[in-house]
This record gives structure tokens, C-alpha cells and sequence, in this order.
């Protein structure tokens, strides 16, 4: 237990150090970025003892954007969402402007009123975009697998479950 303890901290030995996921994915990853030219800035300066550096262009922590293309991102089932949103509030404007407003803080401002989104809305539209992703990684696991029986599929059937909390790792080759 010490050891594996030692593996997710900035000093391994310091036994009042609690153990870090991000320590133990930093030190054991060939690659580090975070998502923005800010973030990886904020993160090389956060990690400098991790790699022993002295200023933070030294810490071998990257970016890979500096933004995104909100509505290209969006998964279609959200996307619709805020999109009848926006008519309801913008009923003169065109999808052009949905685009271009999409990106408004005013926008999202408006959205933030409960009035216009419910809590139970939001809720709704997440549970819906999590039994997406259940049911797309059940799809897959499936087509990974070779031949199965009848009992297989009620065992994939019960694989993630959409009302509980899942934590992923993710990793490119």
C-alpha cells in the first residue's frame, strides 16, 4: 500500500500528502496537454515540483486548442435542445444567428433563468445524453467481443449503469 501510495504523490516519501489521481497520470503518462493555451499555461505552473522544474516552460505539459466550435462539439440530442431554445427566445432569427449567438455570454445568461430551462429540463437532457453513452458502450463492447449466448447479452445489458457514477480513463496509442 505505501508504494502504490508513493506512485500518486508530488514527494513520495511524505506520507501527509494524500494520494493524487493526477499525480499518478502525470508520472505515468508518455504525454500531458491540457485543453487550452490557458490551461496548459495554469497547469505547467501547477506541476513544476512534479518534474523538478524551475520555471514552467520546463514542465513538459502541452495545449491543444485555444477554443472550440461550440455548436460543432455539441452532441446533436443538446444541440436541438438549445437550439428551440434560442428560437423561442430569438423567434425572428435565423439559424445563422443561432450559430454566431451560440457563443454569446448573454445567451447562455438567459438560459441560466430558470423560467426559460427548468433544473427538471437540464436534468432530463443530461440523464438522456448519459443512457446514450451507456447504451453506445454497451454497442461496442459487443461488437469487440466474438461470439456470445443468450446469457452474454443480459450480462451486457447490466454493464454501466446510467444512474450511477462512472469514472472513465481515457488513453490514445
Amino acid at each position: 500500500m505505501h508504494e502504490v501510495m508513493n506512485l500518486g504523490r508530488v514527494v513520495a516519501d511524505n506520507e501527509a500528502e494524500p494520494f493524487c489521481m493526477t499525480v499518478l497520470a502525470l508520472k505515468y503518462s508518455r504525454a500531458a496537454n491540457g485543453v487550452s493555451e490557458l490551461h496548459g499555461a495554469v497547469s505547467r505552473e501547477m506541476w513544476m515540483e512534479l518534474y523538478g522544474a524551475k520555471h514552467p516552460d520546463e514542465v513538459p505539459i502541452g495545449h491543444v486548442t485555444n477554443g472550440i466550435h461550440l455548436v460543432g462539439w455539441m452532441k446533436g440530442t443538446v444541440r436541438k435542445v438549445w437550439q428551440k431554445k434560442f428560437y423561442e427566445l430569438y423567434p425572428a432569427k435565423s439559424e445563422v444567428d443561432w450559430f454566431a449567438d451560440a457563443n454569446s455570454p448573454e445567451f447562455w445568461k438567459r438560459l441560466a433563468d430558470p423560467k426559460v430551462v427548468s433544473d427538471e429540463e437540464i436534468w432530463a437532457i443530461r440523464y438522456r445524453l448519459r443512457r446514450e453513452l451507456v447504451e453506445f458502450a454497451r454497442r461496442r463492447l459487443l461488437l469487440q467481443g466474438g461470439t456470445f449466448s443468450q446469457g452474454d447479452f443480459i450480462t451486457f445489458d447490466s454493464f454501466l449503469n446510467p444512474d450511477a457514477l462512472t469514472i472513465g480513463f481515457a488513453r490514445r496509442f
